[in-house]
C-alpha cells in the first residue's frame, strides 16, 4: 500500500427526488454530476486536505499516468498533479456534461451543461443558468435576467452556439 496510488470516484450521483428527477443520472444538476474523487498518493504533501478547485473526471487518467511516471498518450484532460503541492495551481477548469437519457427514454431533448467559474448553464431545449455561489441548490434560473452571461457560457461550451445532440451520458 505504501507504493500504491488509489483513486476512488463515481460515474454520477443519483439526484433522485431533487428537481423532480425520477431516474438516476437523468438530469445535469449538481446532485447528479458532482461526484466524490478521492486520491491517495504515497508520501504526498496533499495528505488529509481537500482541493477547492473544480476538477473533472476527464482529468483522472492524465493525473494517474503522471503519478505513475508513464508517458502520456494523446488524452483529453489535464494532469492535476500541480494541485497536490500546497502552493500549486492550475487555471480554472470548465466542466462539460451531457446526457441523452431523457431524449432516449422520455422523448425530451438531449441535455448539455457547462460549469465554469461559479456559473452553470444547462441546455435542455431552452437555457437555464445558475449562480452556484449564491444558489448551490440550483433553484433559481437566472437566464431571463442574464442573457449576456448565457451567451458567454454558450460560446465556451463544446459545440459553441450550436445545439447539437449529445452522445451517451458523460460527466467530464
Amino acid at each position: 500500500l505504501r507504493d500504491t496510488v488509489v483513486a476512488v470516484t463515481a460515474a454520477h450521483g443519483t439526484g433522485l427526488g431533487d428537481h423532480g428527477e425520477r431516474a438516476s443520472g437523468a438530469y445535469l444538476y449538481d446532485t447528479t454530476i458532482r461526484v466524490p474523487w478521492l486520491l491517495r498518493v504515497p508520501e504526498s504533501e496533499a495528505r488529509d486536505r481537500s482541493i477547492p478547485e473544480q476538477v473533472r473526471l476527464l482529468d483522472l487518467p492524465p493525473t494517474l499516468l503522471e503519478l505513475l511516471g508513464v508517458e502520456r498518450p494523446d488524452l483529453a484532460g489535464l494532469s492535476l498533479v500541480p494541485l497536490l503541492d500546497p502552493g500549486g495551481s492550475l487555471p480554472p477548469l470548465p466542466a462539460f456534461s451531457a446526457t441523452d437519457e431523457i431524449a432516449a427514454f422520455l422523448g425530451g431533448p438531449p441535455l448539455r451543461s457547462l460549469r465554469r467559474e461559479g456559473w452553470k448553464l444547462i441546455e435542455a431545449g431552452g437555457d437555464a443558468i445558475y449562480d452556484l455561489l449564491r444558489d448551490p441548490g440550483e433553484m433559481h434560473d437566472l437566464s431571463a435576467s442574464l442573457p449576456q452571461r448565457v451567451a458567454e457560457l454558450r460560446a465556451t461550451m463544446p459545440g459553441g452556439d450550436e445545439r447539437t445532440a449529445a452522445g451517451p451520458a458523460a460527466v467530464l
